[in-house]
């Protein structure tokens, strides 16, 4: 093939019928699709990114030509196809460019590509004698006729660009399909060999389903290292995992902490309030295989220290704030001058992403400085959250909590009720 006839296949100019346009637009949404999912993985390079970027506007490049030289077909201007970018208006173009044949014979832009490629012919080409005996009167030779409608002036550009077009098809579903495959930890199996009791018991204790095998947890910590950028004390460590069911769909989410470094001295910072730095990456369960869904660097913060304590599966608290939401509330305490207080940080889920909701107070005690000799002066109470049964409804529904035991003045506490304020929950009145 001469260089004239392949760099035509990257010039706007000339017509392309049918065929050759809808292949283009096959291929292409194929290949958009997967791109979607590599330029939306986490987990996916600085550089593969890159790759893929300039891929897609390659393809977008050819995906222009053809729907220009596809307009030419139809005798009209390569302007032609900015009536794609007009809502309302765009059904216009994609019904003429997909469904009507282009100008039968020359036209203002090139030779009609249905006769050049051999596909037709104009009737006139070829006249067919009313009986086989006038074929030796009107000098008609049958095998000639597949010479006269099928001339190969530019034959060789169709059955590139179609070749072409079915190359750009095959890739793309291929990348489709792998992208279906590449995420992020393992795919929906059995739990199997002589750990399938423990990791059994391990998947309901956190809500995973026995037959489903969590997200790698190598990979997802690996993930967020990559977008961090970070090294040194800064390396992120899995806080804890949890799966859970919301509105029909299974997630699964990985919570890892980072220290807070003093940029300066490049130390962990050493104070109380200097807790970790939490971040989250979401995966939903997709066909049989986990996807990811968010990552979120950082969202929150957690403990002191630099460290937030690991807690128990057991010690967790799930609970379903509305068909859109969920919330894990995770089991904190403090304590001062004998004194110690108990609570929940409730972290919520919401669509793609979680969210910090503040602390909901649900005890306290004085074991430490109680005077066993004055039992008077001893006091320990707990509490049990839920969702209030009325009130304020929504994605961030009313929060209560139910007491139990004695309080500083000796009398059993009165149930608390907390209420969403736009950023958090505070207490309206109670405890």
């Amino acid at each position: 093939m001469n260089q004239n006839k392949l760099l035509s296949w990257l010039s706007w100019n000339g017509r392309i019928n049918r065929g050759p346009y809808l292949l283009m637009n096959c291929a292409a949404g194929l290949f958009y699709k997967a791109a979607e999912r590599v330029l939306n993985d986490a987990s996916v390079s600085t550089f593969e990114g890159a790759l893929w970027s300039m891929a897609t506007v390659a393809i977008s490049y050819l995906a222009i030509v053809v729907a220009i030289k596809r307009a030419h077909d139809r005798n009209r201007s390569g302007f032609f196809i900015l009536l794609f970018l007009v809502p309302g208006i765009n059904l216009w173009p994609i019904v003429e460019l997909t469904f009507f044949r282009g100008t039968s014979g020359p036209n203002r832009f090139g030779n009609d590509p249905l006769n050049e490629a051999g596909l037709a012919a104009p009737l006139s080409y070829v006249s067919v004698p009313p009986d086989v005996s006038s074929h030796e009167h009107s000098g008609f030779r049958p095998e000639t006729a597949s010479r006269l409608q099928f001339p190969s002036s530019d034959r060789g550009f169709m059955v590139g660009l179609f070749v072409g077009a079915l190359t750009i098809f095959l890739v793309g579903s291929a990348m489709f399909y792998w992208m279906n495959w590449r995420v992020p930890g393992a795919p929906l199996s059995k739990v199997e060999g002589s750990a399938a009791t423990a990791a059994s018991s391990e998947a309901q204790s956190s809500g995973v389903p026995p037959r489903v095998i969590p997200p790698d947890l190598d990979a997802a910590v690996d993930s967020i290292r990559r977008i961090r950028k970070v090294d040194g004390k800064e390396v992120p460590k899995v806080w804890f995992q949890y799966s859970f069911n919301m509105d029909g769909a299974d997630y699964h989410v990985v919570f890892t902490q980072v220290p807070q470094v003093d940029p300066k001295t490049g130390e962990i910072k050493d104070c109380h309030a200097c807790g970790a730095m939490i971040d989250a990456i979401t995966y939903r369960l997709v066909s049989g295989r986990w996807e990811t869904l968010s990552t979120q660097i950082p969202f929150t913060q957690a403990g002191e220290y630099g460290e937030a304590g690991t807690p128990s599966i057991g010690s967790l608290q799930y609970l379903r704030l509305s068909d859109k939401s969920v919330a894990l509330l995770i089991p904190t305490g403090w304590g001062q001058a004998g004194s110690v207080g108990t609570g929940r940080h409730i972290i919520s889920f919401s669509s793609t992403q979680w969210r910090d909701l503040g602390l909901l107070e649900t005890g306290g005690s004085n074991g430490e400085g109680c005077d066993i000799g004055d039992r008077e002066r001893c006091y320990e109470y707990d509490g049990e959250v839920s969702v209030a049964p009325e009130g304020k409804a929504g994605t961030y529904p009313d929060l209560i909590v139910v007491f139990s035991g004695t309080d500083e003045s000796g009398k059993s506490p009165s149930s608390a009720r907390y209420r969403f304020d736009g950023k958090e929950y505070t207490q309206v009145y109670g405890k």
